[in-house]
């Protein structure tokens, strides 16, 4: 059905979120071949991770060692889990929440959460894998803020951002002159 309906979908986002039940490796290996989709799922109850192997292969006789081990998915690393809690403790109002009832709590958490990692994956998805690093929500909210502030100044100063800054010169340029007529 995804795959037949893959135009129409297409059209609406390239993101499919699908239920657990769909995140077996027939059907997201099926789906990733015929579409340009970006899968979001939940994890199967029954499925296996592995760590990957980094280490250099050794000089011994045999296959190179390609796993390191089996991820615990009932008890996740840790540390992943406090720098996402922190994000979401300092960036999203996760303690913010006046709410008593137990599932107003819940869908609180839930929704600083999953912000976290809407914005990470946002913010991610179009860097290449080789040049991603840790992701700190404070140090992508301070990018994009600087970003926006760029863009502004471009735009009320009538600069083009695109130009080069720097002038061999040594002379302000008629835009650097404007900025510091306003700052001064």
């Amino acid at each position: 059905m995804i795959i037949k309906r893959k135009g129409e979908l297409s059209k609406f986002s390239k993101y499919l979120a699908v239920d657990a039940y769909f995140s077996k490796k027939i059907c997201i290996d099926k789906i990733l071949s015929e579409t340009l989709f970006e899968i979001i799922s939940r994890l199967r109850d029954n499925a296996v991770l592995y760590y990957i192997h980094d280490e250099k292969p050794t000089a011994k006789r045999g296959r190179p060692r390609q796993y390191d081990g089996k991820v615990d998915i009932k008890n996740p690393a840790m540390n992943h889990f406090k720098i996402v809690y922190q994000d979401a403790n300092q960036c999203t109002g996760l303690e913010h929440c006046q709410a008593r009832s137990e599932e107003k709590l819940y869908f609180q958490m839930n929704t600083a959460l999953t912000a976290v990692s809407i914005a990470k994956s946002v913010h991610y998805l179009s860097i290449p894998k080789e040049q991603r690093e840790a992701f700190s929500m404070a140090n992508v909210k301070i990018l994009y803020h600087n970003q926006l502030l760029h863009e502004r100044f471009s735009y009320v100063f009538g600069m083009d951002p695109n130009t080069h800054k720097n002038n061999r010169s040594g002379e302000p340029s008629q835009s650097q002159r404007t900025i510091l007529f306003w700052l001064c």
